[in-house]
């Protein structure tokens, strides 16, 4: 959860205030005076006639619901750090257990192939073959251990306007990572690649008020193109790969783990690895 205190307390105040404001509706009746009207003071005067305590009860209750559908309208952007750190992985076992704690509906969007794990198989060892055209000696690899990735990203977003409606935009995504990875009977080698955001749909995040109060946040997938570097002037490009990134907007602030995945030719995705984020 990336949320500081202060952060907290500037997401969760509407809905504590609501709390308070149909407590206060529902025992109205009791905070009158036996006239059965409530005195109101403003500015040092008491006016003495009052208002019925019934209307102040449905005074209460619209408050209440103003602070109920704030959330649906703010901007949860600014709540997002803009740099954070990752670390990725490619085994199948760990996209395996990322893939089980998504909701139905997320998993519906991904559209996973069913044969990902062989169509992996073939992606890996096709950029491998790339890379040795390049005399680099890295090859990735999908054993738990052998092949990991550590950076940094630079995510920014801001808000469209469109009344009642969560509508941002991604303006600015990009990154780095040093893959390291363990070859037979050597040293660990490591190389380092960039990734930079294309401009496709996945730059608009449209978000519901469903989205907000019930599932919490939105499945975003911007797409990146990928690039490794062989030297200051050569880099060598191998792609573009969607992260399908679970974000938590409400009651708290959070960057859930990474799927990167891979179009095929039939328009289904293929998993190749996961990534988690944390503060830099």
């Amino acid at each position: 959860m990336f949320a500081r205190a202060y952060d907290l307390v500037a997401l969760t105040w509407p809905l504590i205030l609501c709390g308070l404001f149909i407590i206060c509706a529902i025992f109205a009746p009791a905070l009158a005076a036996r006239s059965g009207k409530l005195k109101i003071q403003v500015a040092g005067f008491i006016f003495d006639q009052g208002i019925p305590a019934s209307m102040v009860r449905i005074i209460f209750i619209v408050i209440a619901a103003l602070l109920f559908v704030l959330p649906g309208f703010r901007d949860y952007s600014v709540f997002f750090p803009e740099r954070l750190a990752l670390t990725a992985f490619f085994d199948n076992a760990g996209i395996e257990r990322y893939v089980e704690t998504l909701a139905k509906s997320d998993l519906v969007r991904l559209n996973i192939a069913p044969d990902w794990k062989s169509k992996k198989q073939e992606y890996f060892a096709k950029l491998n073959l790339d890379l040795s055209k390049y005399n680099l000696r890295f090859r990735f690899s999908e054993f738990p251990g052998q092949t990991y990735s550590k950076g940094e990203v630079k995510f920014r977003t801001k808000m469209i306007d469109k009344w009642g409606a969560q509508l941002y935009r991604i303006v600015e995504a990009n990154g780095s990572l040093l893959h390291t990875t363990q070859l037979p009977g050597a040293q660990s080698v490591v190389i380092k690649s960039e990734f930079q955001l294309v401009e496709t749909d996945g730059v608009i995040i449209d978000a519901s008020w469903s989205d907000v109060y019930l599932r919490h946040g939105i499945l975003i997938r911007p797409e990146f193109k990928q690039i490794i570097r062989i030297s200051p002037t050569q880099e060598f490009y191998y792609g573009s790969l969607i992260a399908a990134t679970r974000v938590d907007v409400f009651p708290y602030v959070n960057i859930s783990k990474t799927l990167y995945l891979l179009r095929d030719q039939q328009g289904k995705n293929v998993p190749i690895g996961y990534a988690f984020y944390s503060q830099l």
